[in-house]
């Protein structure tokens, strides 16, 4: 019974996708989330935060547009890894809940914490969290 079990158990983990296996912290840092960041490079407000740590992560490589506060990351240096951010982003909704327009209307910054985690430069999940203790 053990030995079939444990040869189960093997065979489950040899099928489990790579990325499942391998995932790992690729990059962490801590940033705030300012009036700059709650707008597109087009000018077009962001409301969703996976979106705002999007733009935030292209106004520090991008355009050096650093707020006091801002941390930097070897990791989102280019529009393609910037891209891979969304839809992958896990928050506590109700903390961050209407975050662009906190921002937008000067009535909340928001310092935080963000890891990322993925193989290689693959991202399978960014956590953000409050950056203070």
């Amino acid at each position: 019974m053990k030995k079939s079990l444990s040869v189960l158990a093997a065979a489950f983990l040899l099928c489990a996708p790579a990325s499942v296996r391998a995932e790992s912290l690729i990059v962490e840092y801590f940033t705030l989330l300012g009036p700059a960041d709650a707008w597109n490079s087009r000018g077009q407000r962001l409301d969703e935060l996976c979106a705002i740590v999007q733009q935030d992560r292209a106004n520090w490589h991008r355009f050096g547009n650093r707020e006091q506060g801002d941390g930097g990351d070897p990791f989102f240096n280019t529009s393609e890894r910037r891209a891979r951010i969304a839809g992958k982003c896990a928050y506590d909704r109700s903390y961050y809940a209407d975050a662009g327009a906190r921002i937008r209307s000067g009535s909340r910054h928001f310092y935080v914490y963000v890891r990322v985690f993925g193989t290689g430069d693959r991202i399978s999940r960014v956590v953000i969290a409050e950056g203070a203790g």
